[in-house]
């Protein structure tokens, strides 16, 4: 185990460094560190201490949301459970590059090793990302038009992204929904799949057991979505959790602004978040993006007239509480399970 995560940590690390240099060039060309430092200089500790409380309660809602998701299949997670998966599943999407779905593995693996059920773990998590991305367009297209009514045109850049980012949202959105409504369509595509790895491995690789499995864990997955809509109160109880998470999560960005003694609007934070969430949803090989992300944080809230180094501050300590920190809480999550999984093994 230790063995796997040194080389686990050589392969990232200098991709994770590369996409650090970027940034630091990109500062040093555009921003200027003299304007950093002076912004740092301004950092009211209070204000920034509750802008770590909302990342702190973002977590938790977050976790809130899938747990109740489990609860409506009958899975029989405790919160503290869930919590420190929703933990180690950041850890490992950080480090992982694969926006999410590394993240979301890694919680269908650490449940399923409970023993229950993959296709009902994976239900709940679908079912997650789908309110994750009607949250996400909802909050861009309200942004731009509240911004719109209230201060005007908008950036060109910023149309342009705002009206490509919805239409594949919408597109890839329809998409799931209709492979979840449509076991028939699923289970001709899973037909599909199996014929080509059998067609590409001409027979070296035995695939009934897993294809066998592949469809046990599908029938799962399609009952448990179904269970899930036909759930009710707890369907309506994650809905409001996963509002709730949203909403911490975006003014855990403007309470860093307040505490650099920036009055931002909210329909810009909304119209930057959702579109960096969006571009950074676009896997490119780097861990958590580093060095792109806030590339392009700094340079939309720019486009806003926030002055550059305030906006070059305020992405640097939002990646700090958003990334960083959930990273160091996952790392250490990821320990205890270890610590547990070894005193629970029989000698």
């Amino acid at each position: 185990m230790l063995q796997e995560k040194r080389k686990l940590l050589i392969k990232t690390l200098p991709i994770l460094l590369l996409g650090l240099f970027l940034f630091i060039l990109y500062i040093f060309f555009f921003v200027g560190f003299d304007k950093i430092i002076e912004a740092l200089r301004e950092v009211n500790l209070n204000i920034f201490v509750l802008a770590l409380l909302f990342t702190l309660l973002d977590t938790f809602f977050f976790t809130l949301t899938w747990h109740y998701l489990m609860q409506a299949l009958s899975l029989t997670i405790k919160f503290r459970q869930a919590f420190t998966y929703v933990l180690i599943g950041i850890f490992v999407d950080i480090l992982i590059p694969a926006e999410s779905v590394s993240g979301e593995l890694s919680k269908i693996y650490l449940i399923g090793k409970n023993g229950q059920q993959v296709g009902k773990v994976t239900a709940s998590l679908v079912v997650q990302r789908i309110l994750g991305m009607i949250l996400t367009t909802i909050s861009l297209v309200g942004g731009v038009l509240i911004y719109l009514l209230t201060e005007g045109t908008l950036p060109a850049i910023i149309t342009y992204l705002t009206a490509i980012v919805v239409s594949f949202t919408v597109f890839f959105l329809a998409l799931i929904l209709i492979f979840c409504a449509r076991p028939n369509w699923t289970r001709k595509l899973l037909d599909s799949i199996f014929k080509f790895l059998r067609k590409i491995t001409r027979g070296r690789i035995r695939l009934d057991e897993w294809e066998a499995r592949a469809k046990e864990g599908l029938e799962i997955f399609h009952d448990s979505i179904f269970l899930i809509t036909k759930s009710g109160k707890k369907l309506i109880i994650s809905g409001i959790s996963s509002v709730l998470s949203w909403i911490f999560c975006l003014l855990t960005s403007q309470f860093i602004f307040f505490s650099l003694k920036w009055n931002i609007s909210f329909p810009t934070i909304l119209i930057v978040y959702s579109l960096t969430l969006a571009i950074k949803s676009v896997p490119i090989g780097i861990p958590t993006e580093v060095g792109v992300a806030e590339i392009v944080m700094t340079t939309f809230y720019s486009l806003f007239g926030v002055p550059i180094g305030i906006c070059a501050v305020a992405t640097i300590l939002i990646r700090v509480l958003m990334v960083w920190l959930k990273f160091m809480m996952g790392f250490i999550a990821l320990q205890w399970t270890g610590i547990k999984i070894i005193m629970e093994t029989p000698k």
